[in-house]
This record gives C-alpha cells, structure tokens and sequence, in this order.
C-alpha cells in the first residue's frame, strides 16, 4: 500500500508541476521528496494517534517516537529554506515556502499528539484533531489533491 501511495503522489506533484523551458533535475527531485515526506509524516501521525486510541501504542512509546520523527522534520525544513536562499525560479520558491510552512504545521500536529500521549486528556485530543485539520488541509492543496 505504501508503493501505491508513494507513487500516486509523486504523479500528482509531477502531474502538477508546471511545464518550464528548462527544468533542474536537483530542484525537482527535491521537490519530489519533500512531497512524499510531508505526505509521509502527515499519514504516520494519523496512524500514531489511531493506533494510540486503540491501545496498539503505548503512550511511552509514541512520546518517544515523535520525539525522534521531531529532530529528523525539524532537519529537513532547515535544509529546505538553505534551498530557498538559492536561485530558484519562483514556482519552485513557491512550492518550497509552502513546504516549509506545512512541515512547521505537521509540527504543531506532532507537538499536540505527544501532549494527547501524555494526558489522555479530551482537550488535548481536540488540539490535535485541530491542527491535523490545519496541517491536512495545507497539505492537499501544495500537493494539489482531491
């Protein structure tokens, strides 16, 4: 299931790019990737939390988890923006900026679902439903998906 999802987006972000007199291998490639990592991590929290409400997760684990996935998106959206101080054109600045900006959501996903771990607390429940809202909606838009 993973492939067919992996590849849907990638023909989705490839379906979507817009058509250039002379495209960057480099750039799109690390288009391509961030596409697939920011759908990633948005559908491994999704499964986290399910997986945390139904007892297949103990909390411990999952604080520990995100804690890990935390480092390694803080990371990427770092190297991200060092990409945006070059000469890119502006439809891949662009798509970029809004990369930065979801990984900066699906951070504050991540922060109110190791809350949640941690309390079991209702509130805490509807912070993340929240920002998984704000996150998922960012999110289908740069990847243009239904």
């Amino acid at each position: 299931m993973f492939r067919t999802v992996t590849a849907f987006v990638f023909a989705l972000v490839i379906a979507a790019a817009p058509a250039r007199a002379q495209s960057n291998p480099f750039v799109e490639s690390i288009g391509a990737l961030a596409a697939a990592q920011l759908y990633t991590t948005a559908s491994y929290l999704d499964v986290t939390m399910e997986a945390l409400v139904r007892d297949a997760y103990k909390p411990k684990d999952v604080r520990v988890a995100l804690d890990r996935m935390a480092g390694m998106t803080d990371n990427i959206g770092r190297y991200l923006t060092q990409v945006l101080q070059t000469n890119l054109a502006k439809e891949d600045a662009e798509f970029l900026q809004e990369a930065v900006a979801v990984y900066g959501l699906l951070k504050t996903e991540s922060q109110a679902l190791h809350r949640f771990a941690g309390t079991r607390a209702e509130p805490d429940k509807a912070a993340f439903h929240r920002a998984r809202e704000v996150a998922w909606t960012r999110l289908k838009a740069l990847l243009k998906l239904p």
